[in-house]
């Protein structure tokens, strides 16, 4: 998925980096949600940087404090956009904001990108954090669990083999236990 972003760099002369680790790591999760949460990032970054700036996908696994179990991937996109003012922080999530100090760009949006993208990393028991400076741009963390262990069995449904769509693999659950490099390697992150 991040790759997907590698024309739009390259016809808004962007930088692009993508820095994602050849690892394996099982990792349960939703798969649509967890496309529309990279998807409003990255457009969000590209949208706001301009020619000449830079713009990166960045997927860091790190082990927790032991209480936490599992590793957990932390997404980290960072942009050298144009920053969002200190009065704008905290309404950044909330729906149908759209930061008047940057109208022109804003208003090419509905205002509930990022209030959808923070729903959504909460329904999947993550957490999402930014940081920004006007003219420096712009740090989105978002920090997943892996593995099941926190999820309730009613967040979940296991599908036999025999009802298994071609697409799938035997291991993908209800979108998604599927090696981390697994889904590098099919284009889901």
């Amino acid at each position: 998925l991040a790759e997907e972003y590698l024309s739009l760099a390259e016809s808004k002369d962007i930088k692009y980096v993508i820095d994602i680790p050849n690892k394996t790591l099982l990792s349960w999760y939703d798969r649509e949600k967890l496309e529309k949460v990279i998807t409003n990032l990255l457009s969000n970054a590209f949208k706001f940087t301009s020619a000449g700036g830079t713009v990166s996908c960045r997927l860091k696994i790190f082990n927790g404090a032991p209480e936490l179990g599992n590793p957990w991937i932390r997404l980290l996109v960072a942009d050298t956009g144009s920053g969002i003012p200190e009065q704008a922080k905290e309404k950044i999530f909330d729906r149908f904001y759209r930061g008047e100090e940057n109208a022109s760009r804003f208003s090419e949006g509905t205002g509930i990108g990022l209030a959808i993208t923070k729903e959504l990393v909460k329904i999947m028991h993550g957490e999402i954090l930014m940081r920004s400076k006007i003219g420096e741009g712009s740090i989105f963390m978002v920090t997943f669990p892996t593995g099941y262990d926190h999820l309730k069995p009613e967040e979940y449904i296991l599908k036999e083999p025999e009802n298994l769509q071609d697409s799938e693999t035997p291991l993908l659950a209800q979108g998604g236990l599927l090696p981390l490099e697994k889904q590098l390697e099919n284009g889901d992150i």
